[in-house]
């Protein structure tokens, strides 16, 4: 698999909310074959962070036919990535970014009279925001349907866009917000003296779960005959509702999820996700170059091929993007957790 960075000039930054940004991206003539996408794919980023290289993978909120391409990154508590990017990028800068990549995708077929239905958390809105959007402009008989959790109205990202996306597409659009913590304020009179807080939030509350979902679908059922469901977001978002549209009778090739996983995370936790087997000796073929490594116990093919100073492709070193995917030839590999690849793909 051959990797291609290229330095592209920051053509606008948006603030999406106070811990959410949008970069938006000039894309030369010459490269635009390059980054053509499909609604759903992500760029990966490369940094240098304290002379240290970092990739990151982050979902493209744009949609392929629109004339704005960007990504939108989401702070992290301790995220050396997003932070950095979110604090030291601007207007005018460049950055460098791989070509589009991604299996996590929707194309359009506008002879399709489809309904389809997105279930998003958080940051997970990116990519389906750019999936909603192929859909409204260039499916005009089939119906999008959205869920988005969030914590409180602040957090809610491309809170203005999807506002507007609903009153632009009113009856072809739908959408449904779920706060788990809405916001509060003292109460007037009486019930203010004694410490007594309301919100003005008037919608859905708690988390998306199983009765949520009855209800979301219940309101908003198919009558295409053709459904697809789209998940985004956290694991547990994502195990939720399929377990939900598993026991509806919903077949697995019309689920389609992304996992919203990160490599900011811990070192223990990125152990917790690397078996206790022995180590091993790999026959890799990379790039053109047939080679043998040595993969110790505790490190994964990426970190021991990395180690040997490899220019393996890779992103969030966690297995949720993709982008180190490999095809196992010969022998066995163990895979503890499996985010990016669908039954067939491990198949």
């Amino acid at each position: 698999m051959s990797q291609s960075f290229h330095s592209l000039k920051i053509s606008g930054k948006i603030n999406e909310t106070s811990d959410s940004a949008s970069f938006l991206f000039e894309i030369p003539e010459e490269l635009k074959e390059a980054y053509n996408f499909q609604a759903g794919q992500y760029l990966t980023v490369k940094v240098h962070v304290n002379g240290e290289e970092l990739r990151r993978s982050y979902s493209i909120f744009t949609a392929p036919g629109e004339d704005d391409f960007g990504f939108t990154v989401k702070r992290l508590k301790g995220g050396r990535v997003s932070n950095y990017l979110i604090d030291n990028f601007s207007e005018g800068d460049s950055m460098e970014l791989m070509t589009p990549e991604g299996n996590f995708t929707l194309t359009a077929n506008p002879a399709a009279q489809r309904d389809h239905y997105f279930i998003s958390g958080g940051s997970g809105i990116t990519p389906v925001m750019s999936m909603i959007q192929t859909v409204l402009e260039e499916e005009p008989m089939s119906k999008a349907f959205l869920i988005y959790c969030n914590r409180n109205e602040d957090s809610i990202i491309f809170k203005n866009k999807l506002q507007q996306l609903e009153n632009k597409y009113a009856g072809q659009f739908v959408l449904r917000h779920v706060l788990s913590q809405p916001s509060t304020e003292k109460a007037s009179g009486i019930k203010g003296i004694f410490g007594k807080k309301v919100s003005s939030w008037d919608g859905w509350t708690g988390r998306i779960d199983a009765g949520k979902l009855q209800l979301f679908f219940d309101e908003n059922e198919s009558h295409s005959g053709e459904d697809h469901y789209y998940m985004c977001g956290p694991e547990g978002l994502i195990q939720t509702t399929e377990n939900y549209l598993s026991n509806k009778g919903i077949s697995s090739d019309r689920m389609h999820k992304e996992y919203f996983t990160t490599a900011d995370v811990s070192e223990e936790q990125k152990e917790e996700n690397i078996s206790s087997s022995e180590a091993c000796t790999a026959e890799v073929s990379l790039n053109g170059e047939n080679f043998t490594v040595e993969i110790p116990s505790d490190k994964t093919v990426l970190e021991a091929l990395l180690d040997m100073g490899k220019d393996a492709p890779y992103s969030c070193t966690s297995g949720a993007c993709s982008t180190c995917v490999a095809k196992v030839s010969e022998g066995e590999v163990e895979m503890d957790v499996c985010f990016a690849l669908d039954e067939k793909e491990v198949a």
